[in-house]
């Protein structure tokens, strides 16, 4: 008879020859598996991806339009890191890209880690030019990025004045830099009784476009005399700076200006108006309402295009046009309102020679038909016209049977009219100009849905007129688009219209269609 001891030992070596049979078993398995496994990484080894057949030049490429500003401070999303995670061959390709790595928008300047990140990040920039956004002259980032200066080709800070750091190391050392746009402000106004000279910037031979932006208290003394910048090489700029005497030191200093936008987000007038600022190549002038008075006191005889917004009746406008000897060549005027819609219409007559005009308003119908029937009827207003786009807030401003049709008229008119005309002689007076250019392209969009459909209009003879009209002057070559109106339906040969666009027009409007509403 078998021991207790012996029992036990029996059934555990028992059970350790069941393990070591088990054991086997999964081995083979785990073999005929990695047998398998190699397999598929062969067959997927023998696939050709064509995006990897592309030349590394062509990805490279690509990689430089997809990739846009880089916020740094916002996670591992970055475009750059992404592309250099995919593969080995997309790592290579876009770590040796320096222009994708050189776009910097530091998102959170203040950011504890940003001097960290940008010390990792910069020197995959290369030797290529860097562009840097949201630059805070306070914060330590700026040490990071002083020893690049030499390659900055735009930058965009804020500084706080009066300044210390190291960004007075610059100085002689931005050879490629080209647009400068500068946020300043400060603390109390004891804070300024010692400032000095900003002069960091002053020895940029490269720079052309500087964008100013005045945040000081309303109680701060001017600061603006204490930047010292190559005024005289600068061809465009861009005005938030407060008040009209600020605006015009700025304007006096920059005679070779082509572009200059006025965008105050206050403007009080000037103690005494100086004579007007002559600014000789100035070819694109954008205002808004507040910073409308700088009209009065530049002359501007080569601009080209003006955009305003949000007019009112005490902008200078007109009196500006006047003295661009009928130079101006395009016209956009948003946040028209009713009250103001005079003083649109003055504006519109005082630009004879506008080839290219944008409105974009909020008014009623009156006013809608109103300006088509200028158009339409009066040859000596805006006889230049070739491309008229408008904007209105909703499509129920306009769609009203009469308007509609006066809108049709206008583009027939404008379109078929032949005219022999001319340009007035010297010393004539531009009003004498009759139409002389097809208005050749016609947009109406909406700024808010819905978008406009015949099914808005009763179905009436002149609605099927209209768009009956519209159609062939689409088919005729007139570039015609209407928010949500489809113009170019394909017709069989059954249901082409039976007349022509020169017998509608002979017909003189509507060709007999009786319009009463």
């Amino acid at each position: 008879m078998n021991s207790p001891t012996q029992s036990a030992a029996a059934a555990l070596r028992t059970r350790l020859a069941e393990v070591d049979e088990k054991m086997a078993a999964l081995h083979s398995q785990f073999e005929e598996l990695a047998e398998v496994r190699r397999d598929v990484v062969d067959a997927l080894a023998s696939f050709v991806y064509p995006v990897l057949t592309l030349p590394s030049e062509i990805t490279a490429e690509i990689f430089k339009h997809c990739v846009g500003p880089v916020g740094l401070g916002m996670g591992a999303g970055n475009a750059p890191l992404v592309l250099s995670s995919v593969c080995k061959d997309w790592r290579r390709i876009a770590l040796d890209l320096a222009s994708i790595w050189s776009d910097i928008w530091l998102a959170s300047s203040s950011a504890p880690n940003m001097p960290s990140i940008l010390k990792s990040w910069l020197p995959r920039t290369g030797t290529h030019p860097i562009d840097v956004t949201g630059l805070d002259t306070r914060h330590e980032s700026i040490n990071e990025l002083v020893p690049y200066c030499e390659q900055w080709r735009s930058i965009s800070c804020w500084l706080e004045l009066p300044i210390t750091g190291s960004l007075n190391d610059i100085r002689g050392r931005i050879p490629q830099l080209r647009s400068l746009d500068i946020s300043y402000g400060g603390g109390p106004v004891e804070s300024f009784a010692n400032s000095i000279p900003l002069t960091m910037f002053s020895d940029a031979p490269n720079l052309r476009e500087l964008s100013m932006t005045d945040q000081l208290p309303p109680s701060s003394p001017d600061m603006l005399h204490l930047f010292d910048l190559p005024w005289e090489g600068l061809t465009h700029l861009s005005s938030r700076v407060q008040g009209l005497d600020k605006v015009l030191q700025l304007l006096t200093r920059t005679p070779n200006l082509q572009s200059l936008s006025i965008s105050p987000s206050s403007m009080h007038p000037a103690i005494v108006l100086p004579p007007p600022i002559t600014l000789p190549r100035l070819r694109m002038l954008e205002i808004c309402h507040k910073g409308a008075m700088v009209c009065d006191a530049i002359v501007a005889p080569s601009l080209k295009s003006l955009q305003i917004t949000t007019p009112s009746e005490e902008l200078g406008v007109p009196r500006l046009l006047a003295r661009c000897e009928s130079s101006l060549r395009s016209l956009s005027i948003s946040g028209i309102d009713p009250p103001n819609w005079r003083f649109v219409l003055s504006v519109l007559r005082a630009a004879p020679m506008i080839e290219e005009a944008g409105l974009s308003m909020s008014s009623p119908l009156q006013q809608w038909r109103k300006l088509f029937s200028l158009i339409r009827s009066e040859k000596n207003f805006l006889p230049k016209l070739r491309v008229l786009s408008l904007t209105a807030l909703a499509a129920v401003e306009i769609w009203n049977v009469s308007t509609f049709a006066e809108m049709t008229e206008m583009i027939l008119e404008r379109w078929s009219s032949d005219l022999d005309a001319t340009s007035p002689s010297p010393g004539e007076n531009p009003s004498g100009v009759q139409a002389t250019h097809k208005l050749e392209a016609f947009r109406l969009v909406y700024s808010h849905l819905p978008d406009f459909s015949t099914k808005m209009l009763p179905n009436t003879p002149v609605t099927e007129w209209c768009v009956e009209t519209l159609g062939i002057l689409v088919k005729d070559g007139c570039k015609i688009k209407i928010q949500g109106l489809d113009l170019t339906p394909e017709l069989s040969v059954e249901e082409q219209p039976s007349y022509t666009l020169d017998e509608r027009y002979k017909g003189r409007i509507l060709g007999g269609v009786n319009r009463t509403i």
